[in-house]
């Protein structure tokens, strides 16, 4: 409120052409504005949908870890070498048998 009685004290004693000058630097002012609070919004956006899609590809690599384990813990159960499951999955043996329950 303070502003518009600004604006209005402001204006109040200005010629047809210095007040038509201020109305359109207000315009271009305020449009400038409008300009960065939309581009400050899409980047705010376009950044928390980039992180939701990276949160996926992070849960979807944790996944396949997770199930990568879960097969050399079955293949060491079922008798299966660590050497050969070493090989198969480009791992040392000693890796291997460290993931033996």
């Amino acid at each position: 409120m303070n502003l518009d009685m600004f604006d209005a004290a402001e204006t109040h004693n200005m010629v047809n052409e210095e007040l038509v000058a201020y109305s359109e630097s207000l315009q271009r002012m305020r449009d400038y504005q409008s300009g960065l609070d939309y581009a400050r919004k899409e980047s705010f956006d376009d950044g928390v949908s980039k992180g939701i899609e990276k949160g996926r590809e992070e849960g979807r690599a944790e996944g396949r870890e997770e199930e990568r384990i879960e097969s050399i813990r079955f293949m060491l159960s079922i008798g299966v070498a660590p050497e050969v499951i070493a090989a198969q999955y480009n791992m040392t043996t000693g890796e291997v048998l460290g993931l033996s329950i």
